[in-house]
């Protein structure tokens, strides 16, 4: 058992410190600030700005608050857990490959730069098109989605919009084993769209720290908004 924990330690740190974020929980940010998943919150952020493009007709349907909403949910629990237990076995492993082991898809220099998060914004992007926008286009769903978006506000929009997120979950979870070049070769050609050279890597790189800044600097206003609420009312 003690090696066991032992293993998963230095998993995880392998995970951090060199495959995903070797600032996930914030130190990168301007006062060092320290946030919960705040590596994760930054590349869900840059997944849902790119799945503008690969799930065109949800986002023209829902538009983006209720997609970043709808969707923001399900990259939750798909990127905090590298997608373990949302995916098929067959599918994580090539993925997690990629992922811990040398990959033609990691950066050149991988002494300055995560080594997964192509992988990762990939893999995600990849699961938001093939079970989503290629499972819903031109569907009765997505034009009954289209004529609510007419007449209900946001919030009861997404409301609405929680079928789309479940049955996301589910055709992920199970994704079948004849389909599987199929998303294979959306995932393979999604990297290539996402960064192939160094600059483009490093491009990546700096959009998600400059994500995470905003999402601190965001965090960080509200709570002073608070304080500064709290010292004003008096009771």
């Amino acid at each position: 058992l003690a090696r066991m924990e032992e293993n998963a330690f230095w998993l995880l740190a392998r995970l951090l410190e060199d495959v995903l974020d070797p600032d996930f929980f914030g130190a990168d940010v301007r006062g060092n600030m320290k946030m919960v998943n705040i590596g994760g919150l930054g590349l869900r952020s840059i997944i849902l700005d790119k799945a503008q493009v690969y799930c065109k007709s949800i986002f023209t349907t829902l538009g983006q608050e209720v997609f970043e909403s709808c969707l923001g949910s399900l990259l939750d629990g798909w990127v905090l857990s590298c997608f373990i237990g949302c995916a098929p076995h067959r599918l994580l492993e090539h993925f997690w490959d990629h992922l811990l082991l040398p990959s033609p898809y990691h950066p050149a220099d991988a002494r300055s730069l995560p080594t997964g998060l192509k992988l990762i914004i990939g893999f995600g992007l990849c699961a938001l098109k093939c079970c989503g926008e290629d499972r819903f286009k031109d569907s009765q769903e997505l034009q009954r989605w289209q004529q609510l978006s007419k007449v209900l506000g946001p919030e009861d929009l997404a409301l609405e919009a929680t079928e789309l997120v479940f049955t996301m979950k589910v055709v992920l979870e199970k994704w079948p084993e004849e389909q599987d070049n199929e998303f294979l070769s959306n995932f393979t050609r999604i990297l290539s769209e996402l960064a192939e050279e160094a600059d483009e890597f490093q491009s990546l790189w700096d959009d998600v720290r400059s994500r995470k800044q905003a999402i601190a600097d965001c965090a960080g206003n509200c709570d002073e908004q608070l304080m500064t609420l709290a010292q004003r009312t008096h009771f």
